[in-house]
C-alpha cells in the first residue's frame, strides 16, 4: 500500500508539472484517508472537480482501488502528450 501511495503522490505531481490538468491529494492523519481530486483543463475558483476519489487506508482496503486511481492519473498524462 505505501508503494502505491507513493506513487500517487509522484504522478499528481507530474501531472500537474506536465499538464494542463490539476490534481490535488489530501491526506487526513485522523482517519487514515486520501481524498483525490482531479480538475480537467485546470482549477478555476468556483468550479467543482472532475473527479473526486477518497479512500479510507486501514486492513479493509483493497489494492486494486489505489491501483485504478494511480491508473487514472497516468491516463491523464498520456492523453496530454498525444
Amino acid at each position: 500500500m505505501e508503494e502505491l501511495l507513493q506513487k500517487i503522490m509522484l504522478k499528481a505531481y507530474e501531472v500537474n508539472k506536465n499538464t494542463k490538468h490539476t490534481v490535488c491529494v489530501y491526506f487526513y492523519g485522523h482517519v487514515n484517508q486520501i481524498e483525490i481530486y482531479i480538475y480537467l483543463n485546470g482549477w478555476i475558483a468556483d468550479k467543482d472537480e472532475d473527479i473526486k476519489r477518497d479512500v479510507y487506508l486501514d486492513e479493509r482496503t483493497d489494492n486494486k482501488e489505489l491501483q485504478e486511481i494511480l491508473e487514472k492519473l497516468e491516463g491523464l498524462e498520456m492523453k496530454e502528450n498525444v
